[in-house]
Formats: structure tokens, sequence, C-alpha cells
């Protein structure tokens, strides 16, 4: 019988005792196999071997190790799991995903990866080291100071693979539990020079790159994430379309506060119910924000083991069971900390939920939250439940220590607002806070503006308005009484009614929307953002233009610092340019679906009323948007994905033109010249024109031009004073229009 089966049935023994749990004979054991993964190398005895023209493919990487020696250390089951080679080597890494290339490009300046190595430092959990085995004869070594200095420390891979703050998964753990199911799909991890390559059978994505910026970077930044070669997942709209692990099904449970404000979480015992995605698995990936201390976890009752290092949302959990796929799994955590933020436990997929919470909190304390019922006294507590009509994936609320006084103003169009009044503000922020009467009134007009423009918010007409923090959920409207915006650079770009507005399109989008996948993050985070410019447009004319244009700079500074991505790579593109190129990407929307006879933008309100539908309802998908977007653009959307979702960099043009005077009629005559990082030649953008006259009129026209178009527009009655390229900054760039003789 083999070491894991007896294993196994211990602890199934021992679950049989619900009451009497203690740490299992397997935790001690994987614990002592942990710590062996972090043992200090220098001076470690393993196996060492010269090697020569020894080829290793894993995925879509291929490694050539040319000639040298490898060390193979850290014995677990007398199996190694490092490996440090010290030769000539060479690496090749095909990246067949357009948007991963992408991603590449923008930070490493290539789109593949083959490079030469001179060392090299591998974890794995695979049968490396086996193959190696068949080709080489292996002596007991020790590995000695100048070979532990030249291929542990000069590349950094001891260092970037140890599980650290930066990293979503810890990884000891990850190799870990591939070695205890080890066989050729196991986990593989290797850093070559300024490149690192991963594999792990238990991600949703399995297949990553990272890439050293520079020689003092503290980790490598993960520019790829692919799943496996055989699912064969590499299209741009088929990207989201991820095989999550486990996927949460509802979230239940208790949750008591404490503290001098309320807001500490003093217990917890909430259950997450998920369905099982991946048969035979024993171990699953748990997530708890870190200012969370789990105290302990349950399946169905009964404590199981769980590995979670300081400062780690991860958490590493071990269920004796087998699960088949789509068996349905509670998990019970046990936990308090001093985070009342981000309350609920997680797993990597984003699917929205609906919740069932009961509170207890103290006396005199006041709760918002969506879907609460009202508090009543039990013993020191006051006690409600919390049941919202909305499934969504991230659960917050507002707290306040004092006294709150609610405000009900019914809106002509609109929900009914219930503004919260907290009685202390004035006294504690006498500098910095709006007037009552300027804040209600600013965000009455928001909403009624969202309203109009996107139509009823599903599910409820009313609105709890707070004003102490940036706290959006459906129904808990966030918007800081505090914000102090009202003079200097921020009334430039709109003073409050800049918070009002993004607070109102948040009730529409933000927190409300469900996303397939991490890669739809940019729509979540910009969509209430590009409202709250509709919103200011409306209200203060230029000042929309002139907060729009500020995030250019922002996006520019970005590509200089060479931080520039596709969007649709989700949480590895920096927030900023998440939020404030996604903005541009609705504006481009909007240009291509505005009636320029008109100016009407109909269709662009209605596009946006329907994504709030939609993404209400049930996850929505890049690809699944830029259907959506194409019905209401009555075009297809393949060149403006390709660059603004799922390419990178911005276009800086140069529009030449004259008036030309033809048989008594007057035409514009010109040519366009495009270029910049990341702009491929044949990019060719549908751009707004306008061709001013001398009699004072405008005429406009949507044409689609590139590097080196032509253009010529009329015939024109009168003489045309000014060509206006990207009239309305219809695309996102920089430039000028120049008149020739």
């Amino acid at each position: 019988m083999s070491k894991r089966v007896i294993v196994t049935a211990i602890i199934a023994f021992v679950l049989l005792i619900p009451a009497a749990h203690a740490e299992s004979q397997f935790f001690k054991d994987f614990m002592r196999d942990y710590n062996t993964l972090n043992q200090d190398l220098l001076n470690h005895t393993g196996q060492v071997a010269e090697i020569k023209d020894f080829t290793y493919t894993k995925d879509v990487a291929t490694f050539t190790f040319h000639e040298g020696i490898i060390h193979l250390l850290r014995y677990v089951d007398d199996r190694p799991t490092t490996a440090i080679f010290i030769g000539r080597g060479e690496a090749r890494v095909e990246i067949p995903s357009h948007i991963e290339r992408m991603s590449l490009w923008s930070t490493a300046g290539d789109s593949t990866v083959m490079t030469e190595f001179e060392t090299c430092f591998i974890r794995f959990a695979d049968d490396f080291d086996l193959a190696l085995s068949e080709q080489f004869t292996f002596s007991p070594d020790e590995l000695s100071w100048e070979n532990y200095n030249i291929g542990a420390k000069k590349p950094k891979g001891e260092f970037f693979f140890q599980p650290r703050i930066a990293h979503t998964y810890d990884n000891y753990f990850e190799l870990l539990r591939s070695h205890y199911d080890r066989g050729p799909d196991g986990f593989f991890w290797i850093d070559f020079g300024r490149y690192t390559f991963g594999f792990d059978p238990n991600m949703a994505e399995e297949v990553t790159v990272g890439y050293e910026k520079q020689g003092i970077d503290l980790s490598a930044y993960e520019v790829v994430h692919m799943q496996r070669q055989e699912r064969g997942i590499y299209e741009d709209s088929l990207m989201s379309q991820i095989d999550y692990p486990t996927t949460p099904l509802m979230r239940t449970g208790t949750i008591e506060m404490s503290g001098l404000e309320g807001k500490n979480v003093a217990k917890a015992d909430v259950t997450m119910k998920l369905a099982m995605n991946r048969a035979h698995s024993n171990f699953v990936s748990l997530f708890l924000d870190s200012n969370l201390t789990l105290d302990s976890l349950t399946v169905e009752g009964y404590k199981v083991d769980f590995k979670r290092r300081r400062d780690f949302r991860f958490i590493g959990a071990y269920i004796p069971n087998e699960y088949a796929t789509l068996d349905t799994i509670d998990f019970t955590f046990h936990y308090h900390g001093n985070n009342f933020e981000f309350i609920m436990p997680f797993v990597e997929n984003p699917a929205a939920t609906f919740h069932d919470l009961t509170f207890y909190t103290p006396k005199g304390f006041n709760y918002f939250m969506p879907g609460m019922s009202e508090a009543e006294p039990q013993g020191k507590h006051w006690v409600f439940t919390c049941r919202p009509q909305q499934a969504y994936d991230r659960f917050k609320f507002e707290c306040y220590a004092s006294g709150v006084d609610t405000v009900t103003i019914m809106n002509e169009a609109g929900p009914k607002l219930n503004f919260l009044e907290w009685e202390l503000m004035d006294k504690k922020y006498s500098n910095c806070v709006i007037p009552h009467g300027d804040y209600q009134g600013a965000i009455s007009a928001a909403v009624a503006y969202m309203t109009k423009s996107l139509g009823p918010r599903l599910w409820t007409q009313e609105m709890t308005v707070s004003p102490w923090r940036y706290c959006n959920m459906p129904g808990l409207l966030g918007a800081p009484q505090i914000a102090c915006v009202t003079e200097g650079e921020g009334e430039a770009f709109g003073g409050f009614n800049q918070v009002a507005g993004k607070a109102a399109g948040g009730q529409w989008f933000g927190e409300f929307m469900q996303r397939a996948s991490d890669r739809e993050r940019w729509i979540t985070e910009s969509a209430a953002d590009y409202m709250n410019i509709m919103y200011l447009e409306d209200t203060l004319a230029n000042v929309a233009y002139s907060n729009l244009l500020h995030r250019v700079d922002s996006l520019k500074m970005k590509q200089e610092q060479g931080d520039e991505a596709p969007l649709a790579i989700g949480n590895r593109v920096h927030r900023i340019e998440r939020t404030n190129k996604g903005m541009w990407i609705f504006h481009m929307l909007r240009m291509l679906m505005k009636d320029l006879e008109t100016g009407s933008d109909q269709r662009f309100r209605r596009f946006m009323n329907e994504l709030s539908v939609y993404s209400g309802l049930k996850p929505i998908s890049n690809h699944e948007f830029l259907k959506l977007a194409e019905k209401h653009c009555q075009q297809p959307l393949d060149w403006f994905a390709r660059q603004w979702i799922y390419g990178f960099g911005y276009p800086h043009y140069t529009a030449r033109y004259q008036p030309v005077e033809r048989d008594g009629q007057w035409f514009v005559e010109g040519s366009l010249e495009i270029k910049g990082k990341g702009i491929k030649a044949d990019f060719m953008p549908v751009v707004v024109v306008r061709v001013a006259l001398e009699n004072g009129e405008s005429k406009y026209f949507r044409e689609r031009m590139g590097n080196g178009s032509k253009i010529s527009l009329g015939p024109f009655d009168s003489k045309p004073d000014e060509m206006v390229f990207n009239e309305f900054y219809s695309i996102l760039a920089t430039g000028k229009s120049k008149k020739t003789n």
C-alpha cells in the first residue's frame, strides 16, 4: 500500500470524530515536505551529472541543454524538486495567443521567447528528473558555494519562487500538491536569465511566462497567462472561456462585528458552496483577505487541514475525500480580523453568487448594506439579516459608530434616495465638508441623469447614499461628502459633480456587473467612469473633455514607462491604465454610434442600457461585449478590438490637407500618416472628420483611414476653411492637422 493511501485512510478515520480534530499525520508530513522545499541549498547534498544535448519540452516551451552540469536537490519521497543547471543552453517558448503575444511584446519588446542561457534554476514536480536519469548517470555530490552563487542566486530564481506577498498563490503549496500526484503532467517552473516559465496543472490558466524588466526587480512580471496547449484556447474571442477548478454557488453564514467603530470582525462563520470542476483533487485553492485570520476550516462539519502564510490571501486546503466533477462541497470558514471591507471568502473564479447572511452588531452602531432587514435587539447585540436580490462576487457594506440621520428625497426621475447624515461630519472635517444641500442636489441630479440615460435600475428603486467612503454596491451609493475637489485643479475637472456622477453610474455598472473572468475587469472598472463623463458633458460642457483628455496624459506616461499592455489581460494591467483606457474605449464606441447629422447619442445610450441589463443578469466576456457593441454600431469591430482591447499602443497622426476647386465646386483633399509603438501597418481606424466652410457651416464625415491613406471630401458650395481630423476626439490618439499650399 502506498504512503499516500495509508495517510488518506488515517485521515478519513480521524475525521469521523469532528469535535476531537487535531493536526493530522498527513498535515505533519505535509509540513515536513513543505519545509524541505525551503531548505538552504548551500552545501546541500544531492545528485549531479554532466549532461549534453538534452531537450525537454513542457507544453509550449522547449529547453535545450547543450552541455553543462546539473544538480538535483531537495528530495521529497526520494524524488528531487529543485535543479540547478550551469553550462550552455537555449530556451524557446511559443505564444500561440495573439493577445498574450501583445502582452509579452509590450513588456519585453518581443512577441516570442527565444534566448540562450548559461544558468537556469528549476523547481519541478513532474518527470523532469526521470527524463534526465534515462540518459545520464548521476552521482552524489554537494552543491558548492561557487555553483550555489552562480546557479541559485544569479538568476534570482530562488528568490522569485519563494512564496511572497507579490504572489497570488503559494508556490511551495502548488509544487507539493502536484508532487503527491507526480507524473509527466506535473508542476514545472524555470528561471532562465530575465525570463521565467511556469506550468501548473492545478491553475485555471496553467501556463505563465514572467519577465524581469530590470536587474533590481523584486519579482518577475507575469506577462503571459494561457491555458494548456491541448485545450487549444488561443483566439482572442475565446480567452475568457477559462476552465476554473471551482465555481462558487452560494455564500451563507453569521458575522459578529465589534470594535470601537464597529468595524472589526469578532467572529465569522461563513459557508461558501463550491462546485468542483475537476475530479480527483484532494487540494483546493481558497482565498480570504489577508487582514482576516482564518481560525479553522470545516467541510460538511469536519475540520480539515490548510496552509496559509502570513499576509497571504491564499489558503491551500486539503480534503481527504476525492470528489467527482460537478460535486458540490460546503466550505465553512471560521475567522476574525480587522477588515470589514472585503469580508467574504472567495475563489479565483469571479462568478457571482447570492448571499444569505446574519449580522450581530454592537448596540447603537449603524450598518448599511443591500438587502438588509430591520435590526432587532438580542442580548448585547442588534441582529439583522442580509439577503440581497442580486448575485455578485464581492460583498461590501457601510458602518458608522455614531448617530446617523436619514433624509429621504424622491426624485422626479429615478429611485428614492435615502441620504445618510453623519452627525460628526461637520465637526471632524470642518474644512472639507460639502454642505448638505449641494451634496444632495448633485447626487440627485446625477442619479436622475443615469436613470434617464440608462432606464430604471434592476431589482430596486431605492438607494442608500453614504457620505463616507467610495463603497458602491447595488443599492448602496458611496460618494464621500468630504471629497475636497471643489477648488483648484479638482474644480477644473468637474469638482464634486465628477464624484457624484461616478458614484451614480456605479449603480448601473461596477459591482453591479458580472464578468466571465479577470480579463473583463476593465469593463467593470471603466463603464461607470465614462457615464460620469457624459453626465459632466450634460451639466458642465467642456469640463468633460478636459477630464477625458487628462486621462491621456496618464496613459502616455505609462507608455513612456513601458507599463502599457492589452486591456484584456486583466489584473496584469495597472488599474490606472485599465480605467483610463477603458473610458476611452467607451468614448470611441460612442463616436462610432453617434448620429453626425443630429448629434444624437441615442444608439450609444441604448448600448449602455443593454450592457447594464446583460451584465447584471449573467457574466459578460470581452467577446460578448464586442458583439453587443457591433449590434449598436451596425458594423464589424474586429479592427477596433484588435487594437484597443487585444492590442496596445496609442497612435500619433499627422493629417495634411488642402482645398481644391474643380468645375466651380470645392473639395478637400488630404493624406494621413499614423505611427507609434504597438501600431501595426494595417491599422485602419474609423475617424470623425469635420470640414469648416467659409460660410460658417461645418460638415461631418466618418472615414476609415490608415497610414498612407488619401482622402477626398466634398463637393462643397463654399470654400473649405479648415479640416479637423479626429473631431470629438473620436479615436485615442495625439496629432494635428496641417493645411498645405
